[in-house]
């Protein structure tokens, strides 16, 4: 396949455990707008480290 994908992928998100354990919910669902950061849009989709 080529080009682009026909739309931004969609983010779930993410915490830190207590443990050290990443834990992602996906019933906690962001979705990608075209020609957005998704970064800025969904600060919760990301884990800072």
């Amino acid at each position: 396949f080529e080009g682009p994908s026909p739309r931004p992928l969609d983010r779930f998100e993410i915490t830190l455990t207590d443990k050290g354990e990443l834990l992602v919910d996906k019933s906690i669902v962001f979705k990608g707008v075209f020609g957005m950061n998704s970064d800025e849009l969904y600060p919760e989709s990301l884990l800072k480290v």
